[in-house]
């Protein structure tokens, strides 16, 4: 059910241009008549909650994708042999196959949709409010664990992440981010202004969530354990030593 868009992703190194990697759509569009046969026939219907069990995060952390895109990768573009088991997350660099997950939650309408994801090499919670025509139409929550067994971020480019990471995620965790997609098929980060408003077919406003440490991203093996309940979400990550607990979320849409 995965399509590929083949077209060559120029990246450039100073002033050379390399092609990287094109990222694929996670889910075609027979996957998503599948999966939307699927669920109106699991007798679900609008305005039930929706919990969703994904492989691989629709939303990453713009702090590692940043780190692969300034170190990593472009030593990899021009020949020298990094190796670093970390690579870009695919939904975030494909519009279209992003802009068609969006399109089903507007059409499915749930009351409050959950994430559930890992496949990755940290842990990490976040909250997405979407709007379309400047009205708040959906709440999302993603919460990502790390593996149990292998532990992450390894060698002399894993300590240079730990160190940026740390250095740059206190300073997120009360920021929101503004992401939106256009009627060129492109996803856009940054604040909607008037002139960009014209242009816009829907756009979101994503904050990470942490524990009372303040940390956003958590790179020790852990289990994922979520409480929902009526009136909240709250996430735990379960560590050899300790647990973190996040604060509680209002599992309704709200802003």
């Amino acid at each position: 059910m995965r399509e590929f868009d083949y077209r060559p992703k120029p990246l450039q190194v100073g002033r050379t241009f390399q092609e990287g990697r094109t990222a694929p759509q996670l889910i075609g569009k027979k996957g998503w008549q599948i999966t939307n046969h699927t669920l109106l026939n699991s007798h679900w219907k609008t305005g039930d909650p929706l919990i969703i069990v994904s492989p691989t995060p629709l939303y990453g952390l713009g702090i590692i994708e940043s780190f692969l895109n300034k170190f990593v990768y472009p030593l990899r573009a021009i020949g020298l042999p990094v190796r670093y088991a970390l690579d870009f997350e695919a939904w975030k660099y494909n519009g279209i196959g992003f802009n068609r997950f969006i399109q089903n939650l507007m059409r499915w309408n749930p009351e409050t949709s959950i994430i559930l994801s890992g496949d990755v090499h940290y842990a990490s919670a976040v909250r997405s409010n979407i709007y379309i025509q400047q009205k708040h139409r959906l709440t999302v929550h993603q919460f990502t664990s790390s593996p149990i067994h292998n532990m992450s971020f390894s060698g002399i480019w894993g300590m240079l992440l730990k160190i940026i990471v740390s250095f740059k995620s206190y300073s997120r965790r009360k920021k929101k981010f503004f992401r939106s997609y256009d009627k060129g098929n492109n996803l856009q980060f940054g604040n909607i202004t008037e002139e960009n408003r014209n242009h816009i077919l829907w756009y979101e406003e994503i904050k990470y969530l942490s524990p009372p440490s303040g940390k956003i991203l958590h790179n020790q093996n852990n289990i994922g354990l979520l409480t929902i309940t009526k009136e909240f979400i709250q996430n735990k990550l379960l560590k050899t030593k300790r647990t973190s607990t996040y604060k509680k979320v209002n599992r309704k849409r709200s802003k």
